[in-house]
């Protein structure tokens, strides 16, 4: 395919075809199988430098309107044409590419997915910052919460990460403890 794309940022081995970044979209929406939140889509297609920012947004703008995929409440879903070109042309794409771009958006929707249960803010303070973790069960409040001070603001960042990633992981290890019983995963 030539290149007919935006090229600045692109990795070697990215897409640099206007018509391989629309046929990823579409691939991506369809192994997805679920609405997808459209900053998690952008997110996992650009920021490894598969694609140039503009050129996703360009092709993303193109299979919207001419109906591929369907854009409702902020979430990107594929349709039955979309479909049709993603299990048709998907095998175009480098395999790196799919596998990359697709290993990508699992873990950006579930993280996100996971975000709206584990929740996460982060206070400047004097020395430092405070990040407030906490695990919701349902509107009675938390189910559980911990507060860590931590030196700056990308540790700060990265315990909110990993606490939104790991947070089931923390509760349950944190239970053995304090009740004395084996409740890790493996049991």
């Amino acid at each position: 395919m030539p290149n007919d794309a935006f090229t600045e940022g692109i990795v070697p081995g990215g897409l640099t075809s206007h018509s391989e970044v629309k046929i990823l979209c579409c691939y991506l929406l369809n192994i997805q199988n679920k609405p997808v939140p459209q900053d998690v889509l952008v997110s996992a297609v650009s920021k490894d430098g598969l694609v140039n920012y503009f050129e996703l947004v360009s092709a993303l703008t193109e299979l919207t309107d001419s109906g591929q995929i369907i854009l409702e409440d902020g979430c990107y879903r594929i349709s039955d044409s979309g479909r049709q070109i993603a299990v048709m042309l998907s095998g175009d794409l480098p395999f790196s590419v799919r596998s990359k771009a697709g290993d990508s958006l699992r873990y950006l929707a579930e993280h996100e997915r996971k975000s709206h249960d584990n929740k996460v803010e982060i206070k400047k303070t004097d020395t430092g910052y405070e990040v407030l973790c906490s695990i919701s069960d349902s509107s009675d409040g938390p189910l559980y919460s911990l507060s860590v001070y931590v030196p700056s603001l990308k540790a700060a960042n990265t315990v909110r990460d990993n606490f939104i990633d790991k947070a089931e992981q923390l509760l349950r290890y944190d239970l053995s403890l304090l009740t004395g019983e084996d409740l890790t995963e493996d049991n």
